[in-house]
């Protein structure tokens, strides 16, 4: 994960942290600055895809949000069955679309894409 976290150079310098829900269905393999708290980013993340599931804008893969001066970048896998995966990139950028570029390469090397 260090490694993938290194790749993503459009956001500045970030730690991985991988969270899990006590029921092992939901994961969130989130990249951020180590000033931050992944683990209110990563509910977010959750909150931001479930709520986009299932409208009439069609199937959501990928969201970018501005937060101030953060980007978050949400990324949903391919997932296995009963199981959700999310990858969620968060940091300063003024290259929000570099940032998801980068995140897309992180899924190919995982291949989960």
């Amino acid at each position: 994960m260090r490694e993938l976290a290194a790749s993503l150079t459009a956001v500045g310098p970030v730690a991985p942290a991988v969270l899990r829900d006590a029921a092992g269905a939901f994961r969130v393999c989130l990249f951020g600055p180590g000033a931050l708290e992944p683990a209110p980013l990563a509910q977010l993340a959750r909150d931001l895809l479930g709520a986009l599931e299932g409208t009439k804008i069609g199937p959501v893969t990928s969201v970018i949000l501005r937060l101030e001066t953060y980007r978050l970048v949400v990324r949903a896998l391919d997932s296995s069955a009963g199981q959700t995966t999310l990858l969620v990139v968060v940091g300063s950028t003024a290259r929000p679309g570099l940032a998801r570029i980068e995140l897309e390469r992180v899924v190919k090397a995982i291949g989960r894409g």
